[in-house]
């Protein structure tokens, strides 16, 4: 009589777990709104979600170690040498960035120094698998860009090359005692 017992019991709890496939439904959809509901919460005025943005995309390179990673900002610092840092952003709000800006103590000149900065941003982009780096440096070897002045110092420097053009953006900017060129990847 107790195994019949047993057996009836255990059965019968069976039964109430897999004979209600409304209430597993309806504690499914909860579960799904709660999580919506928390993101919806979590900065609803952002398209992409910065609380999963991480370094984990650099972690790994060996030429990038020693860098100072900020999680409010997304960007990591690195000191390159006594003249030369770069700053490395992934994240975004409202529309997604991944960039890398080298900053230099010194003034540059674009023109009489492009190898030197197109260098830079081809050893950039190729070691950060998510930057097109082959597309990339095709692009700067075989001048497909087009350079325009926007105030003394300052540059827009436009990919033509189609692949790159809807999402790469590429500054300079140098005065007396500094300059600056930054390659970005944006995704809206």
């Amino acid at each position: 009589m107790l195994l019949f017992l047993f057996f009836s019991v255990s059965l019968g709890s069976c039964k109430q777990v897999n004979n209600n496939p409304e209430a597993e439904k309806m504690e499914a959809d909860q579960t799904v709104e709660e999580e919506q509901t928390l993101q919806q919460y979590s900065n609803p005025r952002c398209k992409y979600d910065q609380s999963i943005q991480t370094d984990a995309f650099i972690r790994e390179i060996k030429e990038l170690e020693g860098y100072e990673w900020n999680n409010d900002e997304k960007t990591a610092q690195l000191v390159l040498n006594d003249h030369w840092s770069l700053s490395i952003k992934r994240g975004g709000c409202n529309y997604f960035e991944l960039s890398a800006s080298f900053i230099y103590d010194r003034f540059i000149n674009l023109e009489e120094n492009k190898d030197l900065i197109f260098d830079q941003v081809k050893w950039i982009t190729g070691l950060i698998s998510e930057f097109d780096a082959e597309q990339i440096a095709q692009a700067l070897d075989n001048g497909k860009l087009q350079i325009q002045s926007v105030n003394e110092g300052e540059y827009f420097i436009n990919f033509t090359d189609e692949r790159l053009y809807e999402y790469y953006q590429f500054t300079f900017k140098a005065q007396d005692d500094y300059s600056n060129f930054k390659i970005g990847k944006y995704l809206d």
